[in-house]
């Protein structure tokens, strides 16, 4: 484990955790501790789905904007490890590839086949039932892509969806 000594004078013990396809952060990249912080705290209050894109990062522009990065960082900040301890999972989007198939990149990860008869998002629900995991959405360009995964749920646990998008009116009430 990790133990983590915050500003606010609380300490956090950090369990091991699992980032399972989370980048690392660039080397040049330059931290914004207000920045992280408010996205940090937006993140851990939220019960469901946060945005991040160019106007809520306070970067804007096309790709290599800073949307992917904040979520990085945010994916690897010990208080939200410590909040999401049964992991993250980073899924890569992009302009081609159907909510379907990542969903069923999801459930490769997790080792979950649907039985016969059962929906591909009822099993990898069943799967995260209790846990704790926050699922990174990278790169989301089609309202197609985001639906896939709005039935997804981890009874008796939490399941955060992180949604990284240059269409701001898809992050819609999240951003």
């Amino acid at each position: 484990t990790l133990s983590v000594h915050d500003p606010n004078k609380r300490q956090l013990v950090v369990p091991p955790m699992y980032l399972d396809g989370v980048p690392t952060l660039p080397e040049q990249y330059e931290r914004r501790p207000a920045l992280e912080a408010a996205h940090r705290d937006a993140l851990l209050r939220t019960d469901g789905t946060m945005a991040i894109t160019a106007a809520t990062t306070g970067v804007s522009g096309p790709a290599g904007a800073g949307k992917s990065t904040m979520a990085v960082c945010l994916a690897r900040d010990p208080e939200v490890q410590a909040h999401f301890s049964d992991g993250v999972t980073w899924l890569p989007f992009g302009r081609e590839r159907t909510g379907a198939e990542v969903l069923a990149t999801l459930a490769a990860r997790l080792g979950v086949a649907a039985a016969p008869g059962i929906e591909l998002t009822v099993a990898i629900s069943r799967a995260l039932a209790g846990q704790r995991r926050l699922l990174v959405l990278d790169d989301v360009w089609t309202a197609e892509q985001l639906d896939a995964f709005e039935a997804l749920t981890a009874e008796g646990g939490l399941l955060g969806l992180l949604v990284t998008t240059r269409n701001d009116d898809l992050a819609g009430e999240h951003a």
